[in-house]
Order: structure tokens, then C-alpha cells, then sequence
């Protein structure tokens, strides 16, 4: 019942106060458990969401055919923007918190990687077999080599994604209590 109520600002329940008068995080915290130094691991998400942020960039500069007034390619991309975005914000997340995160953060960053990642997958694939249609039915319209690098881009975007996925799944975390407020 209580998982039914809860809302967006539920993690403040999480503060409470102490004798200062300040307020102390008590929730459970997720500490970084990977074999791997948590700063070598945070510079190769960096490095993989960089990737993919500058595969999605480059993407909506080419001025391809169906890049222009196409919907059901143009739709896609606005999904895949949409999904890097949240990738590199909660990887950004992660990077700035450290090692280890408050529970509200880990289920922010963390655990919405996977799901931003695999939606990536999907709708760079939407996007790729929606520029493999415009081509087959309209031709490359006189610009086959920006055509040529969408399709390029794409698969970029599919590489980098899949990379990242890779690494976020070789992460491991482990739940533990925060400390009380002193003098309760």
C-alpha cells in the first residue's frame, strides 16, 4: 500500500531532522560494488555516452531526404534524442554523486539506464528501417552520400548503445542503511 502512494517527492520522507535543526538523509544508500575502480568505470560511460550523444548530434545535421519532412523517420529520431538525453543526464548523474548514491538517485540514474538504453536500441532501428524505406521507394533524391552517412550514424548510435548497455550491466551496486540522525 504504501508503494501505491507514493509520488515524486516521497524521497524526502528520507530527511529527518537533527538536533541542529538540519536535515540528514536516513534512506538506504547504494554503494558502487563493481570490480572495476568506480572512476575508470564512470570515464568509460563518459566516453561511451559522449559517443553516442555526438552519433545522435551529427545525425540531425545531415540534411538527407528523409531526414526532411518524413515522419516516420523524423519520429524515431525525436524518440532517440529523447532517450540519449536521459542516458547522458542520469550517466552525468552518477558521475557527480560518486560511489555512492542515495536511493532516489540510484533509481533515477542507475536503474533507468537499461530501459533508456534499450529504447535507444529500438528506435535507431526504427530510424534505420524507416531510411531504408524512404530510399527504396524515393531513391537518394542527388544526395547519396548524406544518405549514406545516417545509415552510418545509425549503426554508430546502435554500436555506442550497445557498448554502454554492456558496461551499465557489469556495474554492480549493493544496498546498504544510511546513518540515523544523531541524538535520536
Amino acid at each position: 500500500m504504501a508503494d501505491a502512494k507514493r509520488n515524486r517527492r516521497s524521497h524526502l520522507n528520507s530527511f529527518q531532522p537533527d538536533l541542529n535543526g538540519d536535515y540528514v538523509y536516513t534512506g538506504p544508500l547504494y554503494h558502487y560494488a563493481g570490480t572495476a575502480p568506480f572512476r575508470g568505470a564512470v570515464k568509460a560511460m563518459g566516453v561511451w555516452s559522449c559517443l553516442l550523444g555526438a552519433a545522435v548530434l551529427a545525425t540531425g545535421f545531415i540534411e538527407a531526404p528523409a531526414m526532411l519532412n518524413c515522419f516516420y523517420v523524423i519520429l524515431p529520431f525525436l524518440g532517440e534524442v529523447i532517450c540519449v538525453a536521459l542516458t547522458i543526464w542520469s550517466v552525468c548523474r552518477i558521475a557527480h554523486h560518486g560511489d555512492t548514491l542515495r536511493e532516489y538517485v540510484y533509481q533515477r540514474s542507475v536503474e533507468r539506464l537499461v530501459p533508456c538504453l534499450s529504447l535507444t536500441f529500438g528506435f535507431a532501428g526504427a530510424g534505420l528501417l524507416g531510411n531504408l524505406v524512404f530510399v527504396l521507394s524515393h531513391g537518394f533524391l542527388g544526395k547519396t552520400l548524406a544518405t549514406l552517412a545516417v545509415f552510418a550514424l545509425k549503426f554508430a548510435v546502435i554500436a555506442a548503445a550497445q557498448m554502454l548497455l554492456r558496461h551499465v550491466r557489469t556495474m554492480s551496486w549493493r544496498c546498504g542503511e544510511a546513518n540515523a540522525p544523531s541524538g535520536e
